[in-house]
This record gives C-alpha cells, sequence and structure tokens, in this order.
C-alpha cells in the first residue's frame, strides 16, 4: 500500500526488489526503502540452520547433508540459451530444503554428500521456499563426498 500522510494513494503486490528497480521513486519513499535495507543488511550475512530459514533471508551460510538429488532435466531461458538443472535436498537436524543446482555444479553433489553453503537466498520458487544461489555470489561445496 502506498500512502502520504494517511491516505491512501494506491495498493499494489510488488516485490521490494521491484520497487529498488524503479527509476523515478518518490520522495516520500526514498526513507522507507533505507530503512528496508538496514533492517535486510541485519539478516544478511548470517550461519543458520535449515529450520530458521525463512522468505527473504540472504546471506545464509550453514552445512548439511544431501538428502535427495532429482533426475537432471534440460530447460530453456529467457534468453533461449539451453541449462540443466537438478533439485536437491538438503537436510540438518532442523528440517530440509530444496536448493536447484545447475550445468556444471550437478556432477559435483551426490547423495550422502555433505555440504557447505554459502552466501545463499531463501526464495519462494511456486509458492514452497527454496534456496538459491546466485551466479556470482553464492557457493555450494562438498565437504565429504558420500
Amino acid at each position: 500500500m502506498f500512502s502520504l500522510n494517511g491516505k491512501t494513494l494506491a495498493q499494489a503486490d510488488i516485490q521490494d526488489d521491484s520497487v529498488r528497480k524503479l527509476t523515478r521513486l518518490p520522495e516520500e519513499y526514498v526513507s522507507f526503502l533505507e530503512m528496508k535495507e538496514k533492517d535486510d543488511s541485519n539478516r544478511s550475512g548470517m550461519v543458520s540452520q535449515i529450520g530458521n530459514l525463512q522468505f527473504g533471508l540472504r546471506g545464509v551460510s550453514f552445512k548439511a547433508h544431501v538428502l535427495k538429488k532429482s533426475a537432471v532435466r534440460a530447460v530453456t531461458s529467457r534468453d533461449g540459451a539451453a541449462l540443466l538443472v537438478c533439485d536437491v535436498t538438503l537436510s540438518d537436524a532442523t528440517g530440509e530444503i530444496p536448493l536447484a543446482i545447475w550445468n556444471n555444479q550437478i556432477s559435483t553433489v551426490s547423495e550422502g554428500d555433505f555440504v557447505q553453503i554459502e552466501n545463499a537466498r531463501v526464495r519462494s520458487y511456486r509458492g514452497k521456499i527454496q534456496l538459491a544461489l546466485g551466479r556470482k555470489m553464492g557457493v555450494l561445496t562438498v565437504l565429504k563426498a558420500a
């Protein structure tokens, strides 16, 4: 909801990242975004457990076992490039969470591996939370092979 001095101006379901991309953001909202960024920075760079993960967290790091690994499937990106993707289910003592791994990473992970996840984010895909590793930042390291 967008309001000014208590008066509702508009209402929309827009993700925070989309609002940041607006090129001409009204001055009234600049301070709101600065406060939100401070909150987000407090939530990033944390070592966590799977049971504590919530949608929107960034910079999450933890160790887990690879519980399941799905079959590899081919998908086409928005720009028409062919990609390979595989879903793995990560597990620790507190819970489970899916993670999509792409292309060259697929062959490095097997069921039963003990892995380290660094700088991941928790997002929603088809209504369920999952872990995502960014192309430039997130890291998956196999600590102990099965």
